[in-house]
């Protein structure tokens, strides 16, 4: 007679031992959570409610590993140290979980490490990720030094154009070409 592990099955091929950016550890409870991003207009004298769905909301991943001493492994301390800086650093990094036959690019939102002193050389990680993606918009400095240069070539031509025009002087005038002749001497 066999075990349950010569059964014939789909899935366990696809398992895999659970890690975050490469630190290993054991894991039994895991939670997905993903929706739909929905705002619900109410309405005076109406009773039915206007739903507007702005788009999926994120994926998060609820995960409770924990990390075990065994008899190759004297300190646990050592793996727990690990997983815990690459927690702290706010890097996004690949998610594997044992029945996910893909990784997940993620980012941990929020961990709690707990350990107890009757169960030594156990310690227990309630780890919240959610997924990491691109920036919508970058930064780009090249494209702000664009906008400047082009304003201020708009600002001296508009002095120009101001300083070779006939006008009244009035007290405005005055107080106006005063502010941009201490602005942009020369001008």
């Amino acid at each position: 007679m066999g075990t349950i592990m010569d059964l014939p099955s789909g899935w366990r091929p696809d398992f895999q031992p659970a890690s975050f950016r490469g630190a290993t550890f054991y894991t039994e409870v895991r939670s997905y959570e993903c929706g739909q991003r929905l705002v619900i207009h109410e309405f005076p004298k109406r009773d039915a409610p206007y739903t507007e769905n702005m788009g999926r909301r994120f994926y998060g991943y609820t995960v409770r590993g924990y990390i075990v001493q065994s008899a190759r492994e004297r300190d646990y301390r050592t793996r727990r140290d690990a997983l815990q800086k690459i927690l702290d650093d706010g890097k996004p990094g690949d998610l594997r979980l044992p029945w996910m036959n893909t990784k997940t690019h993620v980012i941990c939102r929020q961990y709690r490490l707990t350990e107890e002193d009757r169960r030594g050389g156990y310690c227990v990680f309630d780890m919240q990720f959610v997924e990491a993606s691109e920036r919508p918009f970058k930064p780009t400095p090249a494209a702000d030094r664009i906008v400047l240069d082009r304003a201020l070539e708009l600002q001296e031509r508009t002095l120009l154009v101001m300083s070779q025009q006939p006008r009244e002087i009035d007290r405005t005038t005055f107080v106006m070409d005063g502010h941009l002749l201490e602005r942009r001497p020369g001008v």
